[in-house]
């Protein structure tokens, strides 16, 4: 689980490139953005694009709504059973809810789909010129909503995720309007926004091996006692 965790956003950017198709003004016709020879909306199974678009719609409803509903259904279960917090259940799924407020333990399924959101913006109105505008209002609600909610227990993880959702809608003006030094600018921006969900994704499993280790020792400890003669 948490393997595909971890590939969920890398598949789903190549599902939702299927989508995005630019006109080329010399022939009227349509071709998809990641590879310009292959021509888009001939929907025929025969056809090149009509084949992956078929297929990445049955991989859509399979694993980018599937696998969220999964989790969720896994989360819901253990919470009607009154089993959400237990030890157990924290080892095995407490990355997905475990660094969140009791009142908002869901809200892994909303930042899912916040950034497939984003993704599938990026993605399907790539060329566009609607893309700023529906970038920047969904950052935007993104923020508020951070804001708003304040989901993380921790203050410092309420307080980086708000910043970093700020930064991003900063940068992404910056990329816009500010020229080349705007792009060195969102450059570094963008790195600093890494490494803070970096540590942000990686305290939940830190406090789990934290956990963990005090049992570890005790077992070594057991193991390596001699035994009564």
């Amino acid at each position: 689980l948490l393997l595909l965790s971890v590939m969920y956003f890398e598949i789903s950017g190549i599902i939702f490139s299927v989508f995005s198709c630019q006109e080329d003004p010399g022939d009227g016709n349509s071709y998809m953005s990641s590879q310009g020879a292959i021509e888009c909306y001939q929907f025929g199974i025969g056809d090149e694009w009509g084949l992956v678009f078929w297929l990445s719609l049955v991989f859509a409803l399979l694993y980018i709504i599937g696998f969220p509903c999964l989790w969720l259904g896994v989360l819901f279960v253990n919470f009607y059973r009154r089993t959400l917090f237990s030890n157990a259940t924290i080892a095995a799924f407490g990355f997905l809810f475990d660094s969140y407020r009791v009142e908002v333990w869901w809200w892994h399924i909303v930042t899912i789909a916040r950034l497939l959101a984003l993704e599938a913006i990026a993605a399907v109105f790539f060329a566009s010129e609607h893309l700023p505008a529906l970038f920047g209002s969904t950052l935007a609600v993104v923020l508020a909503l951070q804001a708003w909610v304040q989901p993380y227990k921790r203050a410092g993880d309420n307080a980086v995720n708000s910043v970093a959702a700020l930064a991003l809608l900063v940068s992404y003006n910056l990329w816009l309007s500010g020229g080349e030094a705007g792009r060195y600018v969102v450059l570094a921006i963008v790195l600093g926004i890494a490494a803070a969900y970096s540590l942000v994704l990686a305290l939940p499993f830190l406090r789990i091996i934290r956990r963990l280790l005090p049992l570890g020792r005790r077992r070594i400890a057991a193991v390596l006692r001699p035994s009564p003669s």
